[in-house]
């Protein structure tokens, strides 16, 4: 770690993987045509801290998490991960009563 700063920023990211199912069906409730398909989706998770290094103390806290999906176009996800930035840091800085 360098030395020297008022602040330290720490993070952690994730990638997870999670079975995502659909379900279709035409017909009466109970008869007729059913379909159920399944697809894997990506979920990004984000945390993101900062610390005061003279108080030793953490500032602020703050967590994001955004679906992906690497087979779409990537402007479209940076999009994505452009709104969920935004959201993690609507409550930045602290006490900004946003």
């Amino acid at each position: 770690m360098d030395s020297g700063g008022d602040i330290h920023i720490g993070y952690k990211v994730a990638l997870d993987k999670e079975k995502q199912f659909d379900g279709f069906g035409t017909g009466p409730r109970w008869f007729g045509n059913t379909r159920v398909t399944t697809s894997t989706i990506e979920i990004g998770k984000l945390v993101l801290d900062i610390f005061d290094l003279a108080r030793k103390q953490l500032i602020w806290h703050g967590r994001a998490e955004k679906t992906l999906d690497i087979t779409e176009n990537p402007d479209k996800n940076y999009r994505s991960l452009e709104k969920a930035m935004a959201k993690l840091f609507q409550n930045y800085p602290p006490g900004s009563g946003k």
